[in-house]
């Protein structure tokens, strides 16, 4: 049996390259993707894909020894990082260099365990397959029973996860993974298979691939991100997002930053982010185009995957307001800025509703999002807080937008993201009310481009 690698090792893109070369169908799909994430990029797609979309996760365990059997403790604790890393809520984050932290982005993805097979009944969304194969190859055949793995669930409603004892390409070694790319590939093999190794964050989960980022790196492949390096070793790769610096080649291990490449400098690779090949304990974002591209895929290829979740967003970056399942209220000392675009809290008292319906409340708490822009994120300016009130009841009092970058010297108006949980109970069936007001400070005015309210849906198929 190979030992899996110490550094990350990727198939995904040795699987692409196969099929463009063998099935012509899938080479033109990949070429009408790439139209429609261009298209998507460029129209503000984006702004139409508001709220999260929960995935349908079910994951095939294939076995030879009892070890290699994970628990369903170890299947967890990968969701769990999934749902973290998608979500940007990963504590790990804050690593990341001061210059990349503004390009980081929560993707709006979320992934839950399939509660209904494909014949409808209830399930666990786990297979468990004993095998007598000892190690598979990047050639699929774990995905079908007859092979000694298990057949994929309809790919078409569910993300299926082939967790392996060991998966070995001739050509490189020992795999963490691989993912088939989102186009006219064939529907049972659509998905990410991953060594066991390389999976969750406990159990069989080992060093330096035991905090469960390689899922969270495949499924990047699986919707529809290259590696951040484009695959070439020469400077030339391009993974198709502008926001990823150019760089020479995959970095391993953990690098001291900066690392330059490519005259990339002087902030160099953004080795940091999901899409190189570092350490597990090194990778911490996607970047906002990254993002994109993702959601233009889930706007695409992979449109029949996921529930559609409940979002109410109000949009303020204009003098005319857009709204989505919502209703915008101005109150007292709020006025639009022409001068730069948004909407204005002028002084103490000044404030704002955003009603939104609900025909249930939903089985997920509800995160409310605030994009703003405002003279208080200055760290060398004072700055005056807001109350957020959710149904007339507190949710934050006395927020200063500011505390998490208030020292830090850098200009943060224009991509803050505060995120905050409103329970379930605090949630009403019918109409809700989002109330921000002004409060007392050094600053005079708050400046709030972007309310948004969202959940994830019910996780089932």
């Amino acid at each position: 049996m190979a030992e899996l690698p110490p550094h990350r090792s990727c198939g995904a893109y040795t699987h692409h390259l196969e099929m463009l070369r063998t099935n012509p169908t899938y080479a033109a799909s990949r070429v009408a993707i790439n139209a429609h994430a261009s298209e998507f990029a460029r129209s503000g797609g984006i702004a139409a894909r508001a709220g999260v979309t929960t995935i349908p996760v079910v994951v095939h365990v294939i076995y030879r020894t009892p070890a290699q059997n994970i628990s369903d403790a170890q299947i967890a604790s990968q969701i769990d990082v999934l749902n973290r890393d998608y979500r940007m809520t990963n504590p790990d984050a804050a690593n990341a260099p001061a210059v990349f932290k503004p390009f980081a982005s929560d993707v709006r993805i979320e992934f839950e365990m399939a509660r209904v097979d494909p014949n409808g009944n209830p399930t666990t969304g786990i297979t468990r397959t004993q095998t007598t194969v000892a190690s598979f190859a990047a050639d699929n055949k774990m995905k079908f029973t007859a092979q000694g793995g298990h057949d994929a669930w309809d790919s078409t409603r569910y993300l299926n996860i082939w967790v392996c004892p060991e998966i070995v390409d001739p050509n490189v070694g020992a795999l963490y993974g691989y993912a088939q790319f989102p186009g006219a590939g064939a529907a049972d093999t659509d998905g990410v298979a991953i060594d066991n190794t390389a999976f969750g964050t406990t159990g069989t989960a080992r060093a330096p691939a035991n905090l469960g980022r390689t899922a969270t790196h495949e499924i990047g492949h699986w919707l529809d991100l290259h590696h951040i390096w484009g695959d070439k070793n020469d400077c030339t790769g391009d993974d198709l997002v502008a926001d990823t610096p150019p760089q020479q080649d995959h970095n391993f291990g953990a690098p001291t930053f900066p690392h330059v490449t490519c005259t990339n400098g002087p902030n160099g690779d953004m080795f940091m982010n999901y899409m190189d090949y570092v350490d597990d304990r090194v990778m911490v974002m996607f970047t906002a185009g990254q993002v994109v591209r993702m959601q233009a895929a889930h706007n695409g290829p992979r449109s029949t995957i996921g529930s559609p979740a409940f979002s109410a967003k109000v949009d303020m970056a204009a003098a005319s307001v857009q709204v989505q399942n919502a209703q915008f209220n101005p109150g007292q000392g709020m006025v639009y800025n022409s001068q730069y675009g948004g909407w204005l809290l002028l002084g103490p008292g000044s404030n704002f509703e955003a009603q939104f319906n609900l025909a249930s409340v939903p089985a997920a708490d509800l995160t409310l999002t605030l994009l703003h822009c405002t003279s208080s994120l200055w760290p060398a300016d004072g700055y005056s807080p807001v109350n957020i009130d959710v149904n007339a009841t507190s949710l934050r009092a006395n927020f200063d937008p500011a505390t998490a970058h208030r020292g830090t010297g850098a200009d943060t108006r224009n991509y803050v993201w505060d995120k905050f949980v409103i329970p379930k109970p605090g949630l009403n069936v019918g109409a809700n009310k989002v109330r921000i007001t002004l409060q007392p400070g050094n600053k005079t005015h708050y400046w709030i481009r972007t309310l948004q309210l969202d959940a994830g849906g019910n996780g089932s198929a």
